[in-house]
C-alpha cells in the first residue's frame, strides 16, 4: 500500500503521536517540607553568581510532572514572566 504523506504513515503504522500510549506514569505521594514564603538561595552554574529569593509556590502543575517549586527572586534576573 503507498502512503502519500508521513502523516499518513505515521497514523497507519501509529508513530509518534499516533502512538498508543500504553505506560502509565505515576507521581510519588512525596511530602516537599518547603513552605510557602520562605527564604532562599539558587547557586548558579556560572561561578561566583546565586540568586536569593522567596518560595512562592510548591505542588504540581499542570505543564510538567513532578513537584515544581515557583521563586520569586529579590532582583529581575531572567524572564521574571511567571514561566
Amino acid at each position: 500500500m503507498f502512503l502519500d504523506t508521513v502523516l499518513a504513515y505515521k497514523q497507519q503504522h501509529k508513530v509518534g503521536r499516533f502512538a498508543e500510549n500504553t505506560a502509565t506514569e505515576e507521581v510519588p505521594d512525596t511530602k516537599i517540607d518547603i513552605p510557602v514564603g520562605s527564604r532562599c538561595e539558587v547557586k548558579s552554574f556560572e561561578q561566583g553568581l546565586s540568586k536569593r529569593g522567596t518560595v512562592r509556590f510548591v505542588g504540581q502543575t499542570k505543564f510538567g510532572k513532578g513537584i515544581w517549586v515557583g521563586l520569586e527572586y529579590d532582583e529581575p534576573l531572567g524572564k521574571n514572566d511567571g514561566s
